[in-house]
């Protein structure tokens, strides 16, 4: 990279001498940022590797920038001119009701809450993001994608504007139509969220849900998916360990064979925010500068661990996405957390995200 870089100072129309690119070169190598850059690149993700073996080198630079910055941002505080991560929700409406999910409260679970964004929202949103130059976007949030109608046009006009596109589902709902659209999509990732391998204990955990009718729809997927040579998306399974009985190895073992990746994520005191205990936390929340949440009805939030909106700074396209991630109460609640005060904040005083 470094070297890369004095080429094109030595390319320019103003000469430098050996010792002045040295000179150059040194300044580059002794930089902090160069060090955590180092260290960013020899420690990439599962994901990150996976991306890079699916795309072109043309494209590396540009995918390597963002998800540096995506991780030096949170890091070090810093507020990115746009919001680098943006997470829309197509629906917040859900068929599962899930114990370790906020719809398992049914304050939330009312028509004040529950609804399905338009087409034309999405759309203005997607536009928007793309001409200011948000990098990475994710279907998912408060309810499950996979139950909007239109789901496959929105995938289609997202189609080439974004590096990272991902999508989040518990599967139910993955039919052979939305199986194809995503892939034909580009969308770079498919997060399936199962908890475990046993029947009895899946459908305890995902309530609603037939594991039967799971595992045929990521058998249907899984089966798609290698009909197109040239994809790109990669498959991960996440669940949440909640029981002591779910067990991590027969998790792998079953269903190892269907995904690229796995992996669980312990349970967190975060559902049902508000009627949580209030907490000692003071370190400042990454989420706060590391992404921004788009609700179905145009409300934009810092977290979806505050489901009910209570720290939205207001509404799209009322405002602008550039706006509300630079508005005034954004940038309150982030000074508040800089300055280790986040327990005189509701939500932040009761949640243990950091």
């Amino acid at each position: 990279m470094i070297e890369q870089e004095i080429n094109l100072l030595s390319q320019s129309e103003v000469q430098l001498n050996n010792d002045e690119l040295l000179f150059i070169e040194k300044a580059i190598v002794s930089s902090p940022i160069f060090n955590e850059l180092l260290d960013f690149t020899n420690n990439l993700s599962d994901q990150e590797i996976y991306w890079l073996k699916k795309n072109s080198r043309d494209t590396w630079y540009e995918y390597i920038n963002y998800r540096f910055r995506f991780k030096f941002n949170k890091k070090h505080r810093i507020v990115s001119e746009v919001p680098i991560y943006l997470l829309i929700e197509p629906t917040s409406v859900c068929n599962l009701t899930c114990p370790m999910c906020f719809q398992d409260d049914e304050s939330f679970r009312t028509k004040s809450y529950m609804g399905m964004m338009s087409l034309d929202l999405f759309k203005k949103a997607i536009t928007e993001a793309h001409e200011i130059g948000v990098n990475a976007i994710t279907l998912a949030s408060r309810g499950e994608p996979t139950l909007h109608p239109q789901l496959p046009e929105m995938l289609e006009f997202m189609k080439g504007k974004f590096l990272d596109i991902k999508l989040n589902t518990n599967g139910t709902k993955l039919n052979e139509k939305i199986s194809r659209s995503i892939i034909e999509n580009g969308v770079n990732e498919v997060v399936f969220s199962i908890d475990s391998s046993n029947k009895e204990i899946f459908e305890k955990l995902r309530f609603g849900a037939k594991f039967e009718k799971v595992l045929e729809n990521v058998k249907t997927f899984v089966r798609i998916r290698d009909e197109y040579e040239s994809s790109k998306t990669l498959m991960r399974i996440s669940g949440v360990k909640i029981l002591k009985e779910q067990d991590w190895e027969n998790f792998v073992e079953f269903w190892g064979p269907f995904f690229d990746q796995a992996g669980w994520v312990p349970a967190e005191n975060r559902w049902d925010t508000y009627n949580n205990k209030k907490s000692s936390l003071t370190t400042p929340c990454g989420y706060l500068w590391e992404r921004m949440y788009l609700w179905q009805d145009g409300k934009v939030n810092p977290c979806d661990v505050d489901y009910k909106s209570i720290l939205s700074p207001g509404k799209f396209p009322e405002k602008s996405l550039l706006e509300l991630w630079n508005s005034q109460k954004y940038n309150e609640t982030r000074s508040k957390h800089l300055a280790l005060l986040r327990t005189e904040i509701s939500p932040c005083d009761r949640c243990g995200v950091s």
